[in-house]
This record gives structure tokens, C-alpha cells and sequence, in this order.
């Protein structure tokens, strides 16, 4: 097998094919990984990473459910997707581990110097508009977790998940082919970010605990198809998230169940997240990279119903400045005077 053939291959090929020629397809690509990507194990960043970390706001990280993690074995790490932190966390959490692990990040969104920091701590970096480097990005990591060992982890969602209800957005089915490649298990991992109980109005004081819950191994059956597999992996991950979020009262099991002042609190804190202190984030052509039907930022109608939107910089502040005229009284703010964003 040659790369081209390899990229040229779509999966829903890969899922006619019948056991034994998945078989031998994966283990050709195998071969090809190791072949084509004679990777290097370079981490001189890391301990910029850590600093940067540090400034950023040095979260509190609880972890949980460590038993969850086996011992002795190179490992695909599949992990929700929600601010500018997961990036540092990531690498955080596993150096407390003391486990070496490589990222798969899109690095079309990111400035030259930040790409070339990650790039040099070992992570994998690739334009999430490529479909050449998409897959190649694949091979890379399998040879990174045959060849050097390294855990692989992955933010499955393609983007941050910003959705006031949706416990995650659906997952792409990269780190499943990684898994059939390699025979790597798959660790499902939640970051469960603990946000403030009430409404503040600056980024810094948003966010100051993440608890980093491990879930149960899951294996990839290379000679099965690998979308129900995948399906598996998000279900596990939802089921995490739903009883973090639960034990805090904090889940919405939809938009219809949001009160005015979560509705208020979303759009602050959606707001500061996506104009977040050194990072730019633009939901709406973030969108593209998510699955499914890539619904995520809402707004609020002239009614009071959260819909999908575009909450623009303006927006938000206006939410800010009816928030502060109330007095921080959310029943005294009408959303007919707040003249959200635009409509998706």
C-alpha cells in the first residue's frame, strides 16, 4: 500500500469490507505508518507548556477514577472539547502521570509560534481543511504509538463544544482508526470543568477547577465496523459528563429546561470564553470541523428561546451592560432590548 492509496481509501469502503480484508487492510496501513513516518521523539517545548499553563490560571486538577488506567501499556486517550485550556490540561494531566503523550491539534486556526511550541512538544499538528494531512495526521500518530510507545490523545469533537444543552458534540471516527491500526485501547477522558455558580463577568474568574474523570477501556474490533464502535466511545463519554454535571445540578437535558438566568449566565460565559485573554475563537467558522448537524452557539429571541446564532463581540457586551444595569437582577433584563447576534 501506498500513501496516496491509503488516502484515496474512504471509510465507508473500509466498513463493506468483510473481516479478513479488514484484516489485512489495517495491518498494510500499519506497515505504512511505520514506513512513511519515521518519527522522532522531540519534547523541547514542553516546559514552556508548563509555564504558559501557570499563567494562564494553574487550575486546581482533581482526577478521578485513576484505577480506570491501565499500567504498562500505550494508550488512545479520547477527551471532550471546551475552552483554551484543554490544550495546556492535557499536557498536564499526563506529566503528573508521568505518561508521554502526543496531541492531535488542527493547526489552521493557530498563530506560526504557538503551532511551532506544540510541534516541538511532541504533539501532532495538521489543517483540519486537508483531507491529505487529516488522514496522514493518522498515520503519524499510529507510527508515534508503534514506533516511540507515545499515548496518543485526541479531542474527538473537532471543536470546542459551546452548546447550552448537548452533553458533547457527536465524535469524529479518527481515534477509532487509530485503534484498529494499532490495536490500541481506547481511555475515554472527561474534562469536567467546574465553572463559577454565579454570574461573573471576567474570564479569570470563570474557571478555576477541572476534575479529569478516566473512564473504562474500551477495545476496537478492527474486523467490525468502526461507526457503531464509535458510537460506543460517545455514549461512554456523555453517560461521564451527565453524571459530573448532575452531581452539581447543573445538567440541562435541553434548551426548553434553562431558566432566564441560565440562559443570561450562557451567554456571558460562552462570550468570555470565545474572547478568552490570548485566544480568538470563532464559533461560526469553527462549525465546519464539527459532526453531525454542527449546531453549537446559541443566542436568545426577542422571547426569551435560545436559538442557534452568532453571538457577536457587540452581543455580548450589550449582555453585560443590561446585566449590570439590573443589577445583576436577571428578571429585570428584557431580551427584546438585547438585539443578539445573527441567526445560523
Amino acid at each position: 500500500m501506498t500513501t496516496e492509496e491509503y488516502v484515496k481509501t474512504r471509510l465507508r469502503q473500509i466498513e463493506k469490507m468483510d473481516p479478513l480484508e479488514k484484516e489485512a487492510y489495517f495491518s498494510s496501513v500499519r506497515d505504512l505508518s511505520v514506513k512513511e513516518f519515521n518519527v522522532k521523539d522531540i519534547k523541547l517545548g514542553l516546559p514552556l507548556l508548563r509555564l504558559i499553563y501557570t499563567l494562564l490560571g494553574n487550575l486546581e486538577i482533581n482526577i478521578q477514577n485513576i484505577d480506570n488506567l491501565p499500567k504498562n501499556e500505550r494508550l488512545l486517550f479520547a477527551v471532550n472539547h471546551s475552552n483554551k485550556y484543554d490544550l495546556f490540561v492535557a499536557h498536564e494531566i499526563m506529566r503528573r502521570l508521568g505518561r508521554d503523550v502526543s496531541i492531535m491539534i488542527g493547526s489552521d486556526d493557530l498563530k506560526k509560534s504557538v503551532a511551532d511550541m506544540f510541534r516541538a512538544s511532541g504533539d501532532i499538528l495538521f489543517d483540519r481543511n486537508d483531507p491529505y494531512e487529516r488522514k496522514c495526521s493518522m498515520l503519524d500518530a499510529s507510527s508515534r504509538l508503534v514506533t516511540l510507545g507515545s499515548d496518543i490523545l485526541v479531542f474527538i469533537e473537532g471543536s470546542w463544544n459551546l452548546h447550552p444543552s448537548r452533553l458533547m458534540q457527536p465524535g469524529h471516527t479518527g481515534i477509532e482508526q487509530i485503534a484498529a491500526i494499532t490495536g490500541a485501547r481506547i481511555v475515554p477522558i472527561i474534562f469536567d470543568y467546574e465553572e463559577s455558580k454565579k454570574i461573573v463577568l471576567s474570564e479569570k474568574d470563570l474557571i478555576h477547577k477541572v476534575n479529569i474523570i478516566f473512564g473504562t477501556p474500551i477495545e476496537i474490533d478492527k474486523t467490525e465496523k468502526l461507526i457503531p464502535q464509535s458510537g460506543k466511545v460517545q455514549t461512554d463519554m456523555e453517560s461521564m459528563r451527565e453524571k459530573a454535571l448532575e452531581a452539581r445540578g447543573e445538567y440541562h437535558s435541553s434548551l426548553e429546561s434553562l431558566s432566564k438566568e441560565d440562559l443570561i449566565k450562557y451567554l456571558i460565559f460562552t462570550g468570555l470564553k470565545i474572547n478568552a485573554f490570548g485566544f480568538k475563537l470563532d464559533p461560526v467558522s469553527e462549525s465546519k470541523y464539527l459532526y453531525g448537524d454542527r449546531v453549537n452557539v446559541h443566542i436568545v429571541d426577542e422571547e426569551g428561546k435560545p436559538i442557534p446564532g452568532e453571538l457577536t463581540k457587540d452581543g455580548h457586551k450589550r449582555v453585560i451592560d443590561a446585566y449590570k444595569k439590573a443589577d445583576g437582577d436577571v428578571e429585570k433584563i428584557d431580551f427584546k432590548t438585547l438585539h443578539l447576534g445573527k441567526k445560523q
